[in-house]
């Protein structure tokens, strides 16, 4: 049964306020993009939908334009399930800052952790916060995405394996803060090839995991978006070792993200 406290907490009463009054018909646009996220080491994959509603608050054309986002999240692989909603705020289009929670349902036992000392099913309940930003000067770009997460592992374990992260935390509320960051060289009117790395530390139990090498998106004509990249991956769980990973997005309803519109 979904454990409920979230629904009374402050951010949830001003997501719904937000989630009622942006989406009226003459006041917001409707998008809608589904995806999914894959690595080989260690094995793991997630399909992805989310659907938003958002209102431009100025638009002078090209990056220069500022929008407000409502948004409801959902993924699911069969045995991890998650969803959650958050509220978006970018002043331009360049710098995002949003505020959101989730909660994942697991009933996943990997073969790589010890699942009587770890937390490994159950549900995981998250508040967050999260950014971007990104710069392009000519044909290179730089992108920079962090999150900070307070989780809690509702189980009967003292620590919990995060299946997203590859860290160890506290079931009763770990802080975890996770960097992505990009350098790209555009190489053709679709191609850009060049650095991508991932981190992300256990702030409490003082673990972290990173992921490092070379990686490329491809930008298809219909507006979906390939990330492929790979690297050394390291964390708690798992020996160092080679690891590929992929992002594909499709934006059925394009939304006010630079990151969709960008070609």
């Amino acid at each position: 049964m979904m454990h409920i406290a979230w629904l009374k907490s402050g951010f949830v009463k001003v997501f719904w306020l937000a989630l009622f009054l942006l989406p009226h018909p003459s006041y917001a646009e409707f998008d809608l993009s589904v995806g999914g996220l894959a690595r080989t080491y260690p094995a793991g994959a997630l399909a992805v939908a989310s659907a938003g509603y958002s209102k431009k608050l100025y638009d002078e054309g090209a990056w220069k334009y500022g929008y407000a986002r409502t948004a409801l999240n959902a993924g699911s692989i069969g045995v991890v399930n998650r969803i959650g909603g958050e509220v978006q705020f970018a002043p331009i289009s360049i710098l995002l800052l949003s505020f959101g929670q989730d909660f994942t349902f697991r009933a996943f036992r990997p073969g790589f952790v010890d699942c009587t000392t770890f937390q490994c099913v159950g549900q995981t309940q998250r508040r967050f916060v999260r950014g971007h930003f990104v710069i392009a000067v000519k044909r290179v770009s730089f992108l920079v995405q962090w999150r900070y997460e307070r989780v809690r592992s509702l189980g009967g374990l003292p620590e919990f394996f995060d299946e997203m992260t590859v860290v160890r935390g506290q079931s009763g509320g770990e802080t975890m803060l996770s960097f992505l960051s990009a350098l790209l060289v555009k190489t053709t009117d679709h191609l850009s090839l060049g650095l991508a790395g991932l981190s992300t530390r256990a702030i409490q139990s003082r673990n972290s995991s990173l992921m490092a090498g070379p990686a490329g998106t491809y930008k298809f004509d219909s507006g979906a978006s390939l990330l492929v990249g790979f690297g050394v991956s390291r964390s708690p769980f798992i020996d160092p070792g080679f690891s590929g990973f992929s992002q594909v997005q499709f934006p059925l309803y394009p939304g006010p993200s630079i990151l969709e519109r960008a070609r």
